[in-house]
């Protein structure tokens, strides 16, 4: 794969999983706080991102969820950042 073509594949995760939490529509009082020590929900500096991202990963994630899904809800959010900024 080209690298313009891992870039438009990334882009295309990160929209998915956006929209995918956007029409979620979970409430924080039934998502609770799972978010695992050191990411941005637990420091209490969690965005509406964040949190959304993490809720739609946890529900598809069969294995090691915590982890990963705080680390790619981190880079998502870092590189969303970065494009706005």
């Amino acid at each position: 794969m080209a690298v313009a073509e891992t870039k438009l594949v990334a882009v295309f995760v990160v929209c998915m999983v956006v929209l995918s939490a956007v029409n979620d529509g979970v409430s924080k009082a039934e998502a609770g706080s799972e978010a695992p020590a050191g990411s941005p929900a637990e420091a209490g500096g969690e965005t509406n991102l964040y949190k959304d991202c993490y809720e739609t990963c946890m529900k598809s994630c069969t294995k090691d969820c915590k982890t990963k899904c705080d680390t790619e809800c981190k880079d998502t959010e870092a590189k969303l950042k970065s494009v706005e900024g």
